[in-house]
């Protein structure tokens, strides 16, 4: 009968107010959610080989002066684009099939931002920006943005997306300063702004609602990155805020507490501005290390926690930031790796056509008499796949895991 994964499950979403019920989850959600916790409880020891440098080149299109600058991720969220051949009787789109090099050539492809300041020239003009691989991970984890927003409600697109046995990501590497671009090096706004990672679905709503990146970026940091639309509460309630289009600055909310110290007066107004009590804000922020992002998903995990801390509980969990740095150094001083094969070892497909029915199942491709070959896990029912199954794949793909050759 196999193993339900219902105690699991239970476990991990127990304190999460939408994982903790039965309702439809979002499997790449759930995933994101887990790592997350996983990095949080035990540092990154578990997940190191998920993990993996992206590097971001900003040029001023004024000055051409421009930074590079290198996140530390341990998946990417691709975009799904194709045309439109035609529309059913009934409405349905039907697509034009795309690849995951297609995907991955959109993602890292250069895009214009609009009224960007500059540091070098003081002049607000346009930036061009585009993305690349630094070093790559062992286990390359890749979402298909499937689910997107039409008029803010969530919708499922079936793009067929060709299935790839292989892929090469040397093509995507990180972008290099050509003729005529000037580098920038050191520390500046700009750089220490991109020590917090926005939320890249949310960053991009709110910009096409038409606020700021600085009032963006503030409201993410400070609503726990999460979402769009706790983020535009944020910045309707501090749209008074005497510094609310000051240059955003985490680095000056950040608390390096450890066990046992205070947190900042400052740091527990901010979450006591959110609706949270003294005592309850006190001890997120001392519970998780002075990280504001962290204590804000405590909180709201937390709601009816009485905020006295018990003796031996003010252990801080683990301090993230720490482990970024020391991992993100690590991996720039690693040897450039002779390739970036990577082999496709499987894929998670949502069955559906909604976003909040349908179901999940597995394609694994396992050593099968000798030979590799796909096999479907559906719940109880496990079965080496015939041609049927990669049609279903290359239709409902959403999370694909690669392995490096």
């Amino acid at each position: 009968m196999g193993i339900k994964p219902s105690a699991f499950k239970t476990l991990i979403g127990e304190n999460h107010p939408e994982f903790q019920t039965q309702r439809q989850q979002d499997a790449f959600e759930f995933m994101l959610y887990l790592l997350d916790k996983l990095d949080n409880q035990y540092g990154f020891t578990l997940n190191k080989n998920l993990k993996f440098l992206m590097g971001n080149k900003v040029i001023c299109s004024n000055c051409n002066h421009g930074k590079l600058n290198h996140e530390l991720v341990d998946n990417l969220s691709v975009p799904v684009n194709a045309e439109v051949l035609k529309v059913e009787e009934d409405g349905t789109n039907i697509y034009e099939e795309i690849s995951l090099n297609d995907c991955f050539r959109d993602y890292c492809s250069t895009q214009e931002i609009e009224g960007y300041q500059c540091d070098e020239c003081n002049a607000k003009s346009t930036a061009l920006q585009s993305s690349g691989f630094k070093t790559y991970p062992k286990y390359l984890v890749v979402n298909a943005k499937r689910i997107k927003l039409e008029n803010w409600v969530p919708v499922k697109v079936d793009i067929p997306i060709k299935l790839e046995d292989s892929i090469d990501l040397k093509q995507y590497e990180v972008p290099k300063f050509s003729n005529g671009e000037v580098e920038v090096k050191g520390n500046s706004k700009a750089n220490e702004s991109a020590t917090f990672a926005a939320n890249e679905e949310a960053m991009a709503t709110l910009l096409s609602m038409g606020f700021t990146e600085t009032r963006c970026l503030k409201a993410l940091y400070n609503t726990g990155n999460s979402n769009a639309e706790d983020a535009m509460n944020w910045i309707f309630a501090h749209m008074e805020d005497a510094d609310i289009d000051e240059p955003f600055d985490p680095s000056a909310s950040t608390n390096t507490t450890g066990a046992g110290n205070e947190p900042s007066a400052e740091l527990i107004e901010n979450l006591m501005a959110m609706g949270f009590a003294h005592a309850l804000a006190r001890k997120a922020l001392i519970l998780n290390g002075g990280d504001v992002n962290v204590a804000v998903e405590w909180l709201f995990n937390n709601p009816d926690d009485d905020g006295i801390i018990e003796e031996g509980s003010d252990k801080p969990v683990v301090n993230i930031q720490a482990e970024t740095e020391n991992l993100t150094e690590e991996l720039l001083n690693q040897p450039e790796p002779s390739n970036a094969k990577y082999a496709i070892k499987s894929v998670i497909c949502h069955k559906g056509t909604s976003p909040h029915t349908g179901h999940y199942v597995a394609f694994i491709k396992k050593l099968v008499d000798g030979e590799r070959k796909w096999v479907l896990f559906n719940d109880e029912k496990v079965v080496e796949c015939d041609d049927k199954c990669i049609e279903d794949i290359e239709n409902n793909g959403y999370i694909y895991i690669f392995e490096r050759v």
